[in-house]
Formats: structure tokens, sequence, C-alpha cells
């Protein structure tokens, strides 16, 4: 059987050319370089915020629902689309790091908080980067009163996902679809790259969602 163009046999790769991204010790440099001249600097100002309005969030469910979508921080969106509430690349942790002492720290708070979400029925994982694969995030909305969301992830994590108790999860690959309540939810591809650690470059692919009515 014929493999996509984007399969090879150490992993994925992009639609356009074979992406690669910079070494550890290039981004080392790059980020030690920033910080010695100051870079980025920081705002001049408070950084505006707009609070989510919390009750239309709530009231905002079911069949009667109506479309919306609100920002919560980074990657992170509430999507309130015909009768599911999705949510993409969950990340509520202070840091986006595999340290919970260490790494990119969060300049303002989630504009909402777990435990203000209503129900998720779905999270659209676009990447395993720590900006958008959360694994604390993840677990708490697992565990979320009414049952897990169903976890929608490229190929490469739904095992992953299995390995750490959250078992209700699928894996798609670019164009394919999952059905769920009357919506379809389909990858597309992105062009990027994946990794977790120093070992797993382009072990799993990248996606972002899209979704359509049945």
């Amino acid at each position: 059987m014929t493999q996509p163009p984007h399969h090879r046999a150490e992993g994925f790769q992009n639609n356009y050319g074979d992406f690669e991204p910079k070494s550890l010790a290039e981004v080392l440099r790059w980020r030690w370089n920033a910080m010695r001249q100051g870079l980025p600097p920081r705002p001049q100002a408070p950084i505006p915020t707009q609070p989510a309005d919390l009750g239309f969030i709530r009231a905002n469910v079911g069949m009667a629902q109506v479309p919306a979508v609100t920002r919560i921080g980074h990657a992170t969106v509430l999507a309130q689309l015909g009768s599911l509430s999705l949510l993409t690349d969950p990340i509520f942790s202070e840091r986006a790091s595999p340290l919970s002492f260490a790494g990119p720290k969060r300049e303002q708070p989630p504009g909402v908080a777990l435990a203000e979400l209503p129900h998720v029925d779905a999270v659209l994982v676009s990447h395993n980067h720590y900006d958008h694969l959360d694994l604390a995030s993840c677990r708490a909305l697992a565990s979320q009163a009414g049952g897990s969301p169903l976890f929608v992830v490229p190929l490469g994590l739904k095992d992953w996902f299995g390995r750490r108790g959250i078992a209700r999860a699928v894996e798609l690959d670019w164009w394919q679809c999952q059905a769920l309540a009357g919506v379809d939810i389909a990858l597309v591809p992105a062009q990027h790259w994946s990794a977790r650690g120093l070992n797993d470059r382009m072990k799993t692919a990248s996606s972002t969602g899209r979704r359509n009515t049945l």
C-alpha cells in the first residue's frame, strides 16, 4: 500500500519541503543572545485584557447554542458550535515546560479557568509542543464531571495519551474526519514540526482542526 507523501520511515514531513527545525544548541544560543540584548522588550504599559462573559458561556450549551468563540490564551480557544463545546490545544498550567519550576512562564492567567469551563465535548490537539499539549490540563479535562471529552489528535499521539491514563482519544491523519454529534471534525495540514524531547523530532504529526456540519 502506497504511503502518503508526508509519511516517511523516520517520521513525518511537511507538504512544502523537508522543513528542519533548529537544533537545541541553536535554540539555546538564540535565547542566550536575546536575553543579553533584553529581547523581547517588556511592555511599557499593562497588557489589556477583556474578562470573559462566564454567564453567557455557561448558558450557551445544548441544541439552542449560539455559535461563539472565546479565546482563553495562546492557542487555547473554546468554540461553542452546533451543540458542542470544543477546546483547542489546552494549556492552563503556569509554564509551558516539562518542569513545573522552570521554562516559559505565562504572562497572563487563562481568560477562563479550568473550573469555569462548561462541559467540554471534544479537545482538538494540533501537535505535541509543550505550549500546545499540557498533560496536567488534559488530565483535568479527562476527569471533568460528566465524563472525559473526546481527544482528537494527530497521528502518533493516541498512544501517548493512553500511556498517561487518557483512553478516550482518536488519532487522525491529514484530511481524515471524526464524526461527533452531527459535526465532522477534520484534521488539515500544518507547516510545522513536533517534539517533546531531544530524540522525537517529527515522530508525531502536526495539524490544525476544522469542523463541518454533517
